[in-house]
Order: C-alpha cells, then structure tokens, then sequence
C-alpha cells in the first residue's frame, strides 16, 4: 500500500478537498456530507431505537436506556441541533 493509499483511508481526509495546493480546504460540499453521515447515524439510531419495541417493551426500555447514554450528552445534543439547523438551513437557501 502507498502513502497516498494509506491516506486516503484516513476518516479525516474523506471529508477535506485539495485545492491544488498542498494545504487541504474545506468546502460547502464536504461539510454537507459530513452533515448527511452524522444525520444518518443519528436518524439509524433513532429507527433501531423504535423497532427494537417489536421485542417487547422491557427490550424498547434498555435500548432506549443505552443510547440515551450517547445522544443525551450536552456536546451532542448541541452538535445535533447545529447539523439539523445547519440541513434546514442549506435547504431554505439553496431553493430560495
């Protein structure tokens, strides 16, 4: 494997764009996928919270319990709403 392999497997550099110099940008386009996989993890959590109620209710409660643990921190809890604001936000201006 070359170095330019083992970089591109880096999670960092899926979301950086070269701009033909040496130093990597951010982009519009680069932020927005990042906003899309958090917002997908987020919406899979969410889902698998809600399905495992098949179960029963005692295995509902549990799952909920643990990922409550997770999503329920002060950081994350503000990261989500800046990544739905931030999707809302992109929406409104990009069709306006």
């Amino acid at each position: 494997m070359t170095a330019a392999q083992r970089r591109w497997w880096l999670p960092a550099n899926w979301f950086l764009h070269n701009t033909g110099s040496n130093s990597p940008a951010m982009n519009m386009r680069t932020i927005h996928k990042f906003n899309a996989i958090v917002l997908a993890l987020f919406l899979a959590i969410h889902l698998a919270t809600h399905l495992s109620g098949i179960f029963g209710i005692a295995t509902y409660n549990s799952v909920q319990a643990a990922f409550r643990i997770v999503y329920r921190q002060p950081v994350i809890e503000v990261f989500l709403l800046a990544s739905f604001s931030f999707s809302w936000c992109n929406i409104f201006f990009h069709w306006a």
